[in-house]
């Protein structure tokens, strides 16, 4: 069944704004703060400062080094994990980003944003920019936002029952939010 406009438009306004509102100090915090924080996996219990970039309202970080045991190599092994921004924890899980050849410009520019405002950070931006950082780009992407958009798929299924619709059929494909759970 295809969701009629006037339900999918406002639900999806909802998952914005209520995104927008658990992550605003997330965003501020990366937007302000040189150096974050990531732990990844169940047996870690210290975080690991690295760079980290929002852009449009994504979060991103490249690994410098691509270790064997690092926090890139731990998220693409499938283990979620917790950036820390401030004082604020918020659970991860860590993808590398489909949209990579369209978002790739957009990240470059933020780290040379948020970062050459140092004169001695040239040679770490410009090898976080180049083709072998790049390929290891990860996007962390808020657990709570992916729990948000299951409950109210949820909820949309009940007033569609209840109004004695057909109920809506979510099944998974490989579109970005699908994967993402």
């Amino acid at each position: 069944m295809t969701l009629p406009l006037h339900i999918v438009s406002p639900l999806l306004l909802l998952i914005k704004s209520r995104h927008e509102k658990i992550f605003q100090n997330i965003f501020e915090s990366i937007r302000e703060t040189q150096i974050n924080h990531v732990r990844v996996g169940k047996d870690r219990t210290k975080f690991t400062g690295i760079w980290m970039v929002e852009v449009e309202g994504r979060i991103f970080a490249r690994s410098y080094y691509g270790a064997d045991r690092s926090w890139y190599t731990a998220f693409l092994n499938g283990d979620e994990g917790s950036i820390k921004c401030g004082k604020d924890i918020v659970d991860v899980k860590g993808e590398k980003p489909t949209d990579i050849n369209t978002i790739t410009e957009a990240i470059n520019k933020a780290y040379e944003k948020k970062y050459l405002v140092k004169a001695y950070n040239k040679k770490w931006v410009d090898g976080l920019n180049g083709p072998e950082r790049v390929a290891r780009t990860m996007e962390f992407i808020p657990l709570q936002s992916l729990q948000n958009l299951s409950h109210l798929l949820v909820a949309l299924r009940r007033t569609l029952r209840s109004k004695n619709q057909k109920p809506v059929s979510v099944r998974r494909s490989k579109t970005k939010a699908a994967t993402k759970q």
